[in-house]
């Protein structure tokens, strides 16, 4: 996995996405951008991984996030959409994709 390319795809994604130019829409994938580019968690090789930026930036919260805490959800977009969540502490939910192709799958 090249991770700096993958990111910046996913990145393109969000922004060119057809579905980013009305108000519905636009929170449907501001929600997703919330869960995947930024708190976003996938399994490689069996292993639970942070891939989030939210998640990367944080120590406190990357170890959180890994350490059997908080709800595990699998990474389902319109599911994803319609989920709450702080800006001011850690997630108590994070949503798990089965690989991170699979995430970018997901939501193109």
């Amino acid at each position: 996995m090249n991770a700096k390319s993958d990111i910046a795809t996913g990145h393109k994604i969000f922004m060119l996405h057809p579905y980013y130019t009305h108000t519905k829409s636009t929170l449907f994938l501001l929600q997703c951008y919330w869960f995947t580019v930024e708190f976003g968690l996938c399994r490689q090789d069996g292993q639970l991984k942070a891939y989030g930026a939210g998640l990367l930036s944080s120590f406190g919260e990357l170890q959180y996030s890994l350490g059997g805490k908080p709800e595990l959800k699998p990474f389902e977009p319109f599911k994803t959409a319609v989920q709450k969540y702080p800006i001011t502490e850690y997630q108590p939910i994070y949503f798990v994709a089965e690989s991170f192709e699979n995430a970018k799958e997901k939501m193109m």
